[in-house]
């Protein structure tokens, strides 16, 4: 399959400082003595650290090689740049009073070799924000001097080559609100359940946490059992810390079962809207506990060990009333299709629904995979315009409900690979909107009218 990004529309403005007028000194001038002067240890710091690696261009990323597509390493500029300012150097932000160092951005640097422990990095003790994703740092582990950033808030290291376990000492950053460690070196950077209940207990600003990809499998019983006591008592002290966030994507492959019971505290994150746990070897029945969540507009339990039947009369009286995408797919569902569901998706109703707004406009830009006509697609953004349904590959059997032909906004439908039978009902015509459909590999006969 493909692999494509679909990024959200966005319209810069360019400041003032960054026109420069060489016909008019004076207002060059006036630029240079806005933007603040670095340290000089702080620019001797950096320095030091990117000459601590090889810059390789050809470096490509096992899943999102796209987003370095074009990018020059943000280097590259330093050695062009003229000032002894660092703080004018492409991926570094300072204090506009104190200048001191507060952001470091070398994603798509294209940075190789070992990240070692005793890096000039961490002598830039005021950082607010760093990002060094889109790297390869060689298997390296993450240094557990990353826990002195204690005034650190953006913490972003996916997608680099880190292996080994997730330090404990990340949990020391009590300001952060981004925490991502994902698709790091295959499965090979884990977590243990030490740090994981640190994280969930003492990370309280946290809104976003992606560790897509990190192996969470538990060595021992007892471990687990420990975590699980960790999480039920989060669930019941400190609900309203965990759930501040509006996102929650937790793409584990070896996350148990066991912890997916534990994540029933979830329930009550009355704010979340999108909750990817997709790709998982999760094993469970469906959790029904999910449509009391009022705000929930993206659910993808797709890729897991979810079996049982879902047609079941709901226990809210108006069940998943916002969701805009459900992706179920490729699990072990069986039984009829959730028509009971699917009589009050209200948010999949509304054909005239064409606002262009985004889903959580005022959340970290994490971004989603959905399955579009057969391909993955990212979307570092949702149109809240955008909705699909998508059951394909498990083992639905039955007709297809009559009003599905209700849900007029539905933009895709996927019944495919299933075991479903009955004629194709003309109550399909209805969905205007739609833009692909596939019903294939099913029993179904000819195109009937109702």
């Amino acid at each position: 399959m493909g692999w494509f990004s679909l990024p959200s529309l966005l319209f810069f403005l360019l400041p003032f400082s960054s026109f420069q007028t060489s016909s008019n000194s004076s207002s060059s001038s006036i630029i240079h003595h806005l933007s603040p002067l670095c340290h000089p240890y702080e620019r001797s710091a950096l320095i030091q650290f990117k000459n601590s690696f090889s810059v390789n261009n050809t470096i490509a990323s096992d899943y999102y090689d796209y987003e370095c597509d074009g990018i020059d390493p943000p280097t590259v500029s330093w050695a062009k740049n003229d000032t002894s300012n660092c703080c004018a150097w492409r991926g570094v932000t300072c204090d506009e009073k104190a200048g001191h160092v507060i952001g470091f951005d070398l994603s798509c640097a294209s940075l190789q070799g070992a990240f070692h422990s005793n890096s000039t990095l961490f002598f830039l003790r005021n950082l607010q924000s760093l990002h060094l994703s889109q790297n390869d740092f060689g298997g390296s582990t993450i240094p557990s001097e990353i826990g002195k950033f204690t005034d650190l808030e953006h913490l972003i290291l996916r997608d680099s080559n880190f292996s080994g376990n997730v330090p404990p000492e990340i949990s020391y950053l009590s300001k952060l609100v981004t925490l991502d460690v994902s698709s790091n070196n295959f499965h090979k950077l884990k977590v243990d359940t030490f740090t994981l209940k640190r994280i969930v207990t003492n990370l309280t600003n946290l809104e976003a946490l992606s560790m897509d990809l990190v192996d969470m499998s538990s060595d021992s019983p007892y471990q687990l059992i420990s975590v699980e006591s960790a999480y039920e008592q989060v669930a019941w002290h400190n609900s309203s810390d965990i759930c501040k966030g509006k996102f929650i994507e937790e793409s584990q492959p070896q996350w148990k079962s066991t912890r997916w019971d534990i994540a029933q505290s979830l329930v009550r994150c009355k704010k979340m809207e999108i909750l990817d746990v997709g790709n998982n070897k999760i094993n469970g029945t469906f959790p029904y506990w999910l449509e009391s969540l009022p705000m929930l507009q993206v659910l993808i339990l797709r890729s897991n060990r979810f079996h049982g039947s879902i047609e079941v009369s709901p226990k809210t009286a108006l069940p998943f009333r916002k969701l805009q995408i459900m992706d179920l797919s490729d699990n072990e569902f069986s039984g009829n299709l959730p028509t009971k569901y699917f009589k009050n998706l209200l948010a999949m109703m509304d054909a005239h629904s064409d606002r262009l707004t985004y889903m959580g406009e005022d959340a970290y830009n994490e971004s989603t995979i959905v399955v579009i006509k057969g391909f993955f697609i990212e979307m570092e953004k949702i149109q809240t315009m955008f909705t699909t349904i998508d059951l394909s590959k498990n083992n639905f059997e039955g007709e297809i409900p009559k009003l599905i032909g209700k849900l007029k906004s539905l933009k895709g439908l996927n019944f495919s690979h299933n075991k479903l039978t009955g004629p194709i009902l003309s109550t399909l015509e209805n969905l205007s909107n739609l833009e692909w459909l596939d019903l294939s590999s099913n029993e179904l006969i000819g195109w009937t009218h109702t």
